[in-house]
C-alpha cells in the first residue's frame, strides 16, 4: 500500500508559530529599519500604539490568542468628508476568508469604527480578526464571540455620523500617537499597510511583514526561537544572563 506524504504546512501556518517579538527581530535582522524621516516606512514591521481588546489580554484565552493573515485593508475618513469615494458594498461583506482587516481611521476621532454587528459579519466570513487604527466598541460581544479585535481603545459611540468607509484594498498609513511622535520624532515613524501585506497581532502587538520577506522572515525566527529555548534553559539553570548571550546569541549575531 503506497503512502502519500503529508501536506507540508502554508507559510501562514508556519509564521503563526511565532510571536510578534520573534517577528519584530526578524525584520530588525533582515534589514526593515530606515531612518525616520524617510516615513511612511517600517520599523521591524511594528505597528505602534495598538494592543488586544478581544479577547481580554488578561483572562481567558487572551494570552494565547494570535491571529495571523493577509491584510484587508479599509480607509476611513471623517463623516462630513463628502469628496472622498465611497464603497460599493459594506466593507464587512468584501472581507476575504483568513483575512485580517485592517482599518485606518482620522487622526483623534473618539468614536467607534468596529462594533458587535461587524464582528459578526467577519467571523461568519471567516476574518481572522481586525486591527483598528482608532477604536471600537461593544467589547463584550467581541469577548463573547471570541473574535479578535486589537484597537488604540473603545469607545461608546459608533461610526456614525463621526466618520465612514471610503476607500477598501487601498494602501494606508498608520502613525504613532502624537504624544509619541513628539517625544521621538527622530526614532520612529509610520507604517504603510498594503494589501496583501502579513499581519500578526498578539498580546505584544501588531506587526506587518512585506510579502517578499515572508520565507525570510520564517527561517529567522525559527533560528533565533531555537537559540532563545537554549539561552531560557541555561539562564533558569543558574547561567548568569551575559555569558549566556555571549554563548548562544554571538553564534546567532554571525549568522
Amino acid at each position: 500500500m503506497s503512502t502519500s506524504a503529508s501536506p507540508q504546512p502554508s507559510p501562514i501556518e508556519q509564521l503563526v508559530q511565532f510571536s510578534s517579538c520573534e517577528i519584530s527581530d526578524a525584520l530588525i535582522k533582515l534589514g526593515l529599519t530606515h531612518n525616520a524621516k524617510d516615513a511612511p516606512v517600517q520599523r521591524g514591521g511594528y505597528i505602534p500604539d495598538i494592543n488586544m481588546l478581544s479577547p481580554s489580554p488578561t483572562v481567558g484565552d487572551g494570552q494565547n490568542t494570535r491571529i495571523c493573515g493577509y491584510a484587508y485593508t479599509v480607509k476611513m475618513v471623517r463623516g462630513d468628508d463628502l469628496h472622498a469615494p465611497k464603497p460599493s458594498q459594506h466593507f464587512v461583506d468584501a472581507a476575504p476568508a483568513g483575512s485580517v482587516a485592517v482599518i485606518s481611521v482620522p487622526p483623534n476621532v473618539k468614536s467607534a469604527a468596529w462594533g458587535g454587528l461587524m464582528t459578526a459579519g467577519a467571523q461568519f466570513r471567516g476574518v481572522h480578526g481586525v486591527v483598528i487604527d482608532g477604536r471600537a466598541r461593544d467589547l463584550v460581544e467581541h469577548r463573547a464571540a471570541g473574535f479578535p479585535v486589537f484597537a488604540r481603545g473603545h469607545s461608546t459611540l459608533g461610526q456614525s455620523p463621526f466618520t465612514r468607509p471610503s476607500e477598501l484594498n487601498v494602501p494606508v498609513t498608520i502613525l504613532p500617537r502624537p504624544d509619541f511622535e513628539n517625544a521621538f520624532e527622530n526614532t520612529f515613524s509610520a507604517v504603510e499597510v498594503h494589501p496583501g501585506d502579513i499581519i500578526v497581532a498578539d498580546i505584544d502587538g501588531v506587526v506587518c511583514i512585506p510579502p517578499e520577506l515572508l520565507a525570510n522572515v520564517i527561517d529567522s525566527c525559527r533560528y533565533s526561537k531555537h537559540v532563545d529555548e537554549k539561552c531560557m534553559i541555561d539562564i533558569q539553570q543558574g547561567r548568569s544572563v551575559q555569558e549566556t548571550f555571549q554563548h548562544w546569541r554571538k553564534a546567532t549575531n554571525k549568522k
